[in-house]
């Protein structure tokens, strides 16, 4: 579904939880949520070239299904009340923050600028009993939770080239 050829902007709002299903990725110029409870199911893959508003409620994504906020595209009003509960990518070589959290805590982390404007990155905060390894940690980290971390992955072209 195509939302992004225009100036307007969809809101997810309400109080029902919502799930956004569809066979091809959603593209938004901009999109929102402010919804008074439940939440947004991104079971599709989704894109934003402008802005995404957080303004209340929680997108939940997956690593099949996330939001990628594309070259340009930023994010707006992220707090403890509004954030994505899951992976998210970024596109471009902008500085950025990533609005993550998880369990009703906005958890974000930062990137500088990446050097093209191709440069892909995810990020996701996790919150589980996994129990990271803490035993070779830096010495300026004076305490680390093992139960609370990000995975933040570039993700690399795969293609292969071959000089002539």
């Amino acid at each position: 579904m195509v939302f992004n050829t225009g100036s307007g902007k969809v809101t997810f709002s309400g109080g029902n939880s919502q799930i956004l299903n569809g066979s091809n990725t959603f593209q938004f110029k901009k999109v929102a949520i402010n919804k008074n409870s439940g939440f947004v199911t991104v079971n599709t893959p989704g894109s934003v070239d402008d802005t995404l508003f957080l303004i209340k409620g929680t997108f939940l994504t997956k690593a099949t299904n996330l939001i990628n906020l594309k070259l340009g595209a930023k994010v707006t009003g992220a707090s403890d009340s509004s954030f994505i509960d899951g992976p998210v990518k970024k596109t471009g070589n902008t500085a950025f923050v990533f609005p993550n959290g998880a369990n009703n805590s906005y958890r974000p982390i930062e990137i500088t600028a990446p050097a093209t404007t191709t440069s892909e990155f995810t990020a996701e905060f996790m919150e589980d009993s996994v129990m990271v390894n803490t035993d070779n940690r830096d010495a300026t980290l004076s305490y680390l939770l093992t139960n609370k971390y990000w995975k933040l992955k570039e993700i690399l072209d795969d293609r292969m080239y071959m000089s002539p």
